[in-house]
């Protein structure tokens, strides 16, 4: 989980700094090329960071199924959490910083997540 983090912290470091110059470049192109372009810059970081969730519950519906419940509220807590606060983050500093924030709590995630045995 490690490089996966470590991907996803890559992309969201290459994107505080590049992801509005990339945006303003493709803001004349026509409609469906813009809309390819976003699916990808969605998708590069997106795929990867949806790994955590499946693989959270997998490990704990393993240990113990009474969990798993409590695994989905607090996936729920955070996704709301999580969304107040790039929200508070970008009006106050800017988008780049939130996409900084997330980049740190992904490598974090990726060290903390346990090692397969």
């Amino acid at each position: 989980m490690l490089f996966v983090s470590m991907f996803i912290t890559i992309i969201l470091i290459f994107y505080s700094l590049f992801l509005f110059n990339i945006i303003y470049l493709a803001i004349d192109l026509p409609l469906l090329l813009r809309a390819l372009i976003s699916l990808m810059l969605i998708s590069i970081p997106g795929v990867p960071m949806g790994i955590y969730f499946p693989l959270g519950i997998k490990k704990v519906s393993q240990k113990n199924t009474v969990m798993t419940g409590w695994a989905w509220g607090a996936n729920a807590f955070a996704t709301v959490l999580g969304s107040v606060l790039t929200i508070i983050i970008s009006i106050n500093w800017n988008f780049s910083a939130a996409l900084i924030c997330a980049a740190i709590i992904y490598m974090t995630a990726g060290i903390l997540f346990p090692r397969e045995n």
